[in-house]
């Protein structure tokens, strides 16, 4: 067997040991924690997932900071929407108002302000290529 077969197998297998531990350790914090350990498990291992991703593009040169914004964004609407339906799977409705409070500022505000940065960086954009070819693009 050549190496790169034995690598994508023992690939494969770690990732398979990875899948069934992480079930295994979801379902024993879900049986004697609760529901509030696993939205908390969910919230870290993606909030480490995204950072690593980020990282890792940042380092090759590949994403800008408007890219680490619009995933920011989007990593935090999935958390305050997650919130949101444990909120009324719990019932607290009260607490669920003041969460779709903030979600309106802070999602419908932040995807706002960065339109706004957006259009003002494309106009700029567009009259400096006016004058030179040599501009970077960004989202």
């Amino acid at each position: 067997m050549s190496k790169k077969k034995r690598q994508l197998l023992l690939m494969v297998a770690l990732s398979v040991v990875g899948v069934l531990a992480l079930s295994a350790s979801v379902l024993y914090i879900l049986r004697h924690f609760g529901l509030e350990a696993v939205l908390i498990l969910v919230v870290s291992g993606t909030g480490a997932g995204w950072g690593w991703v980020i990282r890792w593009l940042w380092k090759s040169k590949r994403i800008t900071v408007s890219h680490i914004l619009v995933i920011w964004m989007v990593w935090t609407g999935t958390i305050l929407g997650g919130a949101s339906y444990y909120l009324a799977h719990r019932g607290s409705s009260a607490d669920l108002e003041t969460l779709s409070r903030y979600v309106m500022v802070e999602v419908v505000a932040g995807v706002g302000g960065y339109f706004v940065k957006s259009g003002v960086e494309n106009v700029a954009r567009k009259i400096s290529s006016s004058t030179t070819d040599n501009t970077k693009r960004d989202l």
